[in-house]
């Protein structure tokens, strides 16, 4: 048997609405300061993680926007910026 897409999406709808119906409906759970500055340190570091990899690929993610098809000449100025000899 194929599993189609729609297939699995209504697989994973009737499952987690099984999961939903079996579960205790009294939330015992809380949050206190030490979630909150945790739930805070991951969206930071997220966006710090972010930042640093659009800096490490932003060459990249340059020429994949870009309409220019000069590679060639790109390789070499990076080569040369890089100080290579030839």
């Amino acid at each position: 048997m194929i599993l189609t897409r729609s297939m699995f999406f209504l697989l994973i709808i009737i499952s987690f609405s099984s999961m939903c119906s079996a579960s205790d409906t009294r939330i015992l759970g809380y949050l206190d300061p030490g979630s909150g500055a945790m739930i805070f340190q991951m969206i930071i570091a997220s966006v710090v993680g972010a930042g640093v990899a659009i800096k490490l690929f932003w060459r990249n993610i340059l020429s994949f926007f870009s309409s220019d098809k000069n590679d060639d000449q790109t390789e070499e100025s990076d080569s040369i910026a890089a100080g290579e000899k030839e």
